[in-house]
């Protein structure tokens, strides 16, 4: 199900919105993403009570068992998604952050755009100032506005929900600081993996039960203290949903809502993947 407000089919208008400096332009934009949140709560409304009584397709569906699991931009919006569902309980959110006026400045994916808003606003401080005044208005639509409530204060009519959130430290497309931010917003506490503290989180060995947040290390090189892309070496992005522990993780999680690190000796770490090369050391941005 697309989340349409920020969906290929939405592109044409952002973009246009971007380059023409009207920046009004860009309203259709969060109302759309209104709706896309609002159809992906009904695809499963519609999987519980209608494909699982298919004559075809209800062999292979329980609806006793629900759960989310969203990548990315999937896991940036199932902190709307794990705050409003009545249907779910437990999600798993890989790879995530909040909110979009920080992740912006600090994601490769999102360079070409301010190439656009270039045209009309060539002064980055100028964009800076107009992305924070977006965000106003994108609070209504994105994690920064719901996360919060995901587990310890439920919108009305709404179940407690917990989250098991993971981050790939050095991520090029959606920075750390951002997962960081959608950690503390919830309350989770920080499954240690073998790693670095995270500043506003208690550590917590597990097993635990409740909400959590873990980071898994591919062995880049410390990120960036500017507000640039971080894309050192290779981008760990769509890394760590290829790591067995990981799976098993997330399989325990969404059965039982128990976090635990199942990574060898504890230490979620693999510099074997990190696309680093020796001979030609990242130049980092912020010296320049």
């Amino acid at each position: 199900v697309d989340l349409i407000g920020m969906s290929e089919d939405d592109s044409s208008f952002i973009i246009e919105g971007l380059s023409s400096g009207k920046l009004e332009n860009l309203a259709p934009m969060f109302e759309r993403m209104h709706q896309g949140t609002l159809n992906n709560l009904m695809a499963m409304r519609m999987v519980m009570n209608g494909l699982s009584k298919d004559a075809t397709l209800g062999k292979y569906l329980d609806p006793s068992e629900r759960y989310y699991h969203g990548i990315s931009q999937g896991g940036i919006f199932g902190g709307v998604y794990m705050a409003l569902t009545t249907d779910v309980q437990r999600g798993v959110l890989g790879v995530m952050g909040q909110p979009y006026g920080l992740l912006l400045n600090r994601s490769v994916d999102f360079a070409p755009f301010f190439v656009f808003m270039g045209f009309s606003f060539p002064d980055a401080r100028d964009q800076q100032m107009l992305l924070d005044l977006v965000q106003m208005v994108w609070d209504r639509t994105e994690p920064d506005g719901y996360s919060k409530y995901i587990e310890n204060d439920p919108l009305p009519g709404t179940p407690s929900h917990t989250v098991l959130m993971r981050a790939a430290v050095g991520d090029h497309q959606v920075t750390n600081l951002g997962a960081h931010v959608m950690a503390r917003a919830v309350g989770a506490k920080h499954l240690t993996s073998g790693l670095n503290d995270v500043w506003g989180l208690d550590a917590a060995a597990g097993p635990f039960e409740g909400s959590a947040f873990v980071e898994y290390d591919f062995g880049l090189p410390p990120m960036w203290l500017c507000d640039k892309p971080f894309d050192a070496c290779g981008d760990p992005h769509g890394k760590l949903r290829d790591l067995p522990e990981a799976d098993q993780q997330m399989d325990q999680f969404l059965r039982t809502g128990t976090a635990q690190n199942f990574c060898a000796g504890g230490k979620c770490s693999h510099p074997e993947l990190s696309g680093c090369d020796p001979q030609k050391p990242p130049a980092n941005p912020c010296e320049q």
